[in-house]
């Protein structure tokens, strides 16, 4: 999970607990778990040795421009960390169109993030050995088809009955 409220709301309960004296197991949790599916993410593109990654969605979700904690902002971080090719798809994170606090965000936290961004999804495919599927945008099934020699890594059970063999996830 990502975005601004919901990380954000759990520190804030985990927080108001440890003050209180409240046992939390389950939300003292929930933070590390969330960091160790990034991990998880990470160790399934690398584990298959190519370098060119094209991955699909940066913002938390579909439909939104808000890269605030977003568990993909941080995987891609990691990737370019790691030296790998990634370019970066998601219509709604159009740097031209972006504003506010979302812009300030990109120029200050992750601008050599915002470099990798490509205005088109094709070119993105079409360079990468590995596909990432960071969100459930559906512009990205139609795009996929006839993509069988591609890796795909599905990180939210977008194409859990696809027949591509290539497929491989987290989460579902």
């Amino acid at each position: 999970f990502g975005g601004s409220c919901l990380p954000k709301d759990v520190r804030a309960l985990t927080y108001r607990a440890g003050q209180l004296d409240v046992e939390h197991p389950l939300l003292a949790s929930i933070m590390s778990s969330n960091r160790s599916q990034v991990q998880n993410a990470f160790d399934l593109v690398s584990g298959f040795n190519k370098r060119r990654i094209g991955l699909l969605g940066l913002s938390f979700k579909a439909g939104s421009d808000d890269l605030r904690e977003s568990p993909l902002v941080e995987l891609a971080e990691m990737l370019i960390g790691k030296g790998y090719e990634l370019r970066i798809f998601d219509a709604n994170v159009e740097y031209a169109r972006v504003f506010g606090a979302n812009r300030d965000y990109i120029e200050w936290k992750i601008p050599h993030v915002s470099s990798l961004l490509c205005n088109d999804l094709d070119q993105v495919i079409d360079g990468a050995e590995i596909i990432v599927l960071g969100n459930n945008d559906p512009r990205f099934a139609q795009a996929l088809e006839g993509n069988g020699d591609k890796q795909i890594v599905d990180l939210v059970g977008f194409m859990p009955n696809a027949s591509n063999a290539t497929q491989e996830g987290i989460c579902w």
